[in-house]
């Protein structure tokens, strides 16, 4: 799941971990408790668990790219 940056007026920056369908809503900030508005300043975090699925070179677009390609050999 993605992280996202939010601002409060009151206590600055924070993150928090949400849904793609509810990273533009405001969120809680952990502190006071205030809605917060959402930072828009670059991609989101995502975070990969141990217990996710194996992600395998085969079929991957870098994988590829580095087999096939001059500039990668």
């Amino acid at each position: 799941m993605p992280i996202y940056e939010y601002r409060c007026d009151a206590c600055g920056a924070f993150d928090q971990m949400r849904s793609v369908a509810a990273r533009d809503l405001p969120a809680d900030c952990p502190r006071c408790g205030m809605a917060a508005s959402r930072i828009r300043n670059g991609l989101p975090i995502l975070l990969r668990y141990a217990d996710d699925q194996a992600v395998t070179d085969e079929g991957t677009y870098l994988a590829s790219h580095r087999a096939e390609c001059l500039c990668c050999r």
